[in-house]
């Protein structure tokens, strides 16, 4: 397989087309001096060949790790150049050019590749979503944290390890700490029988968003996490901006199903299928008692589980689980 629309693929021709070549973004992201296979790094850098089947056009997690220098570092690098580059062909703000960039057309073309090798791409989206909130002294340090995931991302093919290092990046060198955004509107039975699975279905603008929205949940005690930066296997990310990183689980227990928070800031309710009635299952932050402990709350088929101000996914029943 030619993975010429993998996330590492799509790395570099993005960064090309911000001026930085093939062979120079590979010479700041890895180490040159190290063997791989039998050659060192810089020997298959050098020869163009070996650098577009080693490193270039390859699967997600096909370059082993310990063949990466320190992301934050390559990453503030390769900013540099760009940067330089484009000062010198005329550009006006470079660093509003790169974050602009970065946070739309470059970030569209890593989440379609990430989708075409079947990686969650809601928690990259969720991650520009915190980026773009965070409070920072200058847009040079938020076009940083945009290229900082794009480059991890496609270099490991791992979002959640994008979001890993530009959270920490973001935490101890510029200051600022993702957060939930806290919604500025506030939110105001049969059981279902054991050869029943239940799933969830994205609602949006009052209307259920189809197939491609369908998420079947762990019929265990585990359960399914859902949250904008999840990374349990199975966890459900395709929610907006205003919930948290882990905001509810939804987990079976003794035949019953039930829905718990998990310490959100905007908090989590149901609407009752039957009886449109609203349940609180957790509050927002900002209106929970000092000694708040969460406790869980059956669902059942038909019912709205409604996230922050605007995510809601109606429960829905499959047969033959």
């Amino acid at each position: 397989m030619a993975h010429d629309n993998s996330p590492s693929s799509v790395m570099y021709a993005e960064l090309k087309t911000l001026g930085i070549s093939n062979r120079d973004t590979a010479s700041a992201l890895l180490d040159v001096n190290r063997a791989y296979g039998d050659a060192t790094v810089l020997d298959r850098i050098n020869s163009r060949t070996q650098l577009s089947r080693s490193f270039v056009h390859v699967a997600p997690g096909d370059v082993p790790l310990f063949l990466f220098k320190d992301f934050t570092q390559s990453s503030q690098t390769l900013l540099g150049r760009i940067i330089a580059k484009s000062r010198r062909n005329g550009e006006a703000d470079p660093a509003l050019m790169v974050r602009d960039y970065m946070a739309g057309p470059a970030a569209q073309t890593m989440q379609q590749a990430l989708r075409d090798y079947n990686i969650d791409d809601n928690v990259y989206r969720n991650a520009l979503a915190h980026i773009a909130n965070l409070s920072l002294d200058n847009e040079t340090d938020r076009a940083l944290l945009y290229l900082m995931l794009f480059i991890v991302t496609g270099s490991t093919g791992d979002p959640h390890e994008g979001v890993r290092t530009v959270e920490q990046f973001s935490s101890n060198r510029v200051g600022a700490s993702f957060r939930t955004t806290e919604a500025h509107v506030g939110i105001a039975e049969e059981e279902p029988e054991d050869d029943f699975a239940l799933g969830l279905m994205r609602i949006v603008g009052g209307k259920l968003k189809g197939p491609d929205a369908f998420y079947l949940l762990n019929a265990t005690e585990k359960g399914t996490e859902i949250g904008t930066l999840s990374s349990e296997a199975g966890s459900i990310t395709d929610v907006d901006a205003d919930v948290s990183r882990r905001h509810a689980r939804i987990y079976k227990q003794n035949g019953h199903w039930y829905v718990i928070g998990l310490g959100s800031t905007n908090g989590t309710t149901v609407i009752s299928g039957d009886d449109k009635m609203e349940h609180v299952v957790e509050p927002p932050k900002r209106e929970r008692e000092r000694n708040y402990s969460p406790e869980p709350y059956e669902i059942f088929p038909t019912d709205t589980i409604c996230l922050g101000s605007s995510t809601r996914f109606m429960v829905m029943p499959m047969l033959g689980e």
